[in-house]
């Protein structure tokens, strides 16, 4: 029997990872691992906070969640080539003046530390469920949020939120455990071979990403 490959996913990052009530999972990330491994998968849902260790202890081989390309992260982990290309942004209410007293951002992921290092006046409120953002902006839970342009445009077609202010630019790839080298070989082969035939740009179009944002070459 072909063991699966384990791919972790947070499925609360529209358009990157969704999940449902059924607990089926959606999104750009998910159809691209169902492009590049056409065999065995299983998906895992983590919170960011318990991904470095599902790694380390080789729980999962790789996270395939809209995950940044950060230092930090290569302390247990290696990245593919990059996908997509994004920017940081700060979410709330229109007019909204910055800086907020309450920042709030999802717990354990990249944002967090972008949180932490750039907004040291505003206390900084994390949550649990990314997809939640909005929901306890507008119910008082905290002033501004932040997200990432891309996401952002999920948000703002469903909730009375906006882009406040853009901040620095950041990059997506999947993530592996160290020891998948064959693993990383596959996907950054897959991924060229995507962007070098418009799969990538195609893949972007469908979830209303700019195909823009995927590298050209």
């Amino acid at each position: 029997m072909v063991t699966p490959i384990r791919i972790g996913t947070t499925g609360d990052y529209a358009p990157f990872s969704t999940r449902d009530s059924n607990s089926c999972f959606a999104g750009f990330d998910i159809d691209l691992m169902e492009q590049l491994i056409p065999g065995p998968k299983a998906f895992v849902l983590l919170n960011w906070r318990q991904i470095p260790l599902a790694l380390t202890d080789n729980h999962i081989d790789l996270v395939a969640s809209g995950v940044t390309i950060t230092v930090a992260r290569k302390d247990y982990g290696v990245f593919s080539r990059p996908y997509l290309e994004n920017r940081t942004v700060v979410m709330g209410r229109l007019g909204t003046a910055l800086p907020v007293a309450r920042l709030g951002v999802n717990g354990g992921g990249y944002l967090e530390t972008v949180a932490r290092s750039r907004f040291t006046h505003s206390a900084i409120i994390t949550v649990e469920n990314n997809a939640r953002l909005p929901e306890q902006l507008l119910a008082g839970d905290f002033d501004a949020f932040l997200s990432d342009a891309v996401e952002a445009a999920t948000f703002g077609a469903r909730q009375p939120v906006s882009i406040l202010q853009t901040l620095e630019r950041q990059s997506h790839a999947l993530l592996l455990g160290r020891s998948y080298t064959e693993l990383q070989t596959q996907v950054d082969e897959g991924i060229t071979n995507f962007i070098q035939t418009g799969q990538l740009r195609q893949l972007a179009e469908t979830y209303g990403i700019d195909p823009n944002l995927v590298p050209s070459r």
